[in-house]
């Protein structure tokens, strides 16, 4: 990447960091977590999640689905020292974001909607935080879920209790 273009991708990671930074003091939440920016409590409580998916991941080839900005991702292949990491999410600034944030040998971002995908590759384990309970068709979602994984494939998830 040139000069220019980094300039390009460090001022769009800025200017999302900042919607997220408005949708915390406007709103009292924001919709992803974006690390350091939507609150301490925030960030401690996905990277909790995290910590315990940690556990699971060395040498996996792993599917972070609804991976927003990618902080997550990265962290399984970095700390849980994960073989492959895709983050996969919706929202195409996130990818973005997540690409210029937190790229690295062995994660990639990809624009995956949960509703429909497969991957050319079947997986080890698919971590998704937070998510299910946005989905209307949660059946759909967790049959992607079931045709990606491996036989012995893993799943976690972690959903709020409301």
């Amino acid at each position: 990447m040139n000069e220019l273009d980094d300039l390009k991708e460090e001022l769009f990671c800025t200017k999302y960091e900042l919607d997220a930074l408005t949708q915390i003091l406007l709103n009292g939440k924001a919709e992803r977590w974006v690390p350091s920016f939507t609150g301490i409590t925030k960030d401690e409580d996905h990277i909790r999640r995290y910590e315990i998916a940690l556990r699971y991941v060395k040498g996996l080839v792993v599917l972070d689905i609804a991976c927003g900005a990618g902080k997550g991702a990265h962290l399984l292949a970095k700390n849980g020292l994960a073989k492959t990491v895709i983050g996969g999410d919706v929202d195409a600034d996130s990818i973005r974001y997540a690409r210029h944030r937190f790229a690295d040998a062995n994660v990639s971002f990809r624009r995956i909607d949960g509703m429909d995908f497969s991957l050319e590759q079947d997986l080890d384990l698919v971590v998704s935080f937070e998510t299910i309970e946005h989905i209307k068709l949660v059946q759909v979602f967790l049959r992607n879920v079931w045709n990606t994984l491996k036989k012995e494939g893993k799943f976690i998830v972690s959903t709020p209790i409301s």
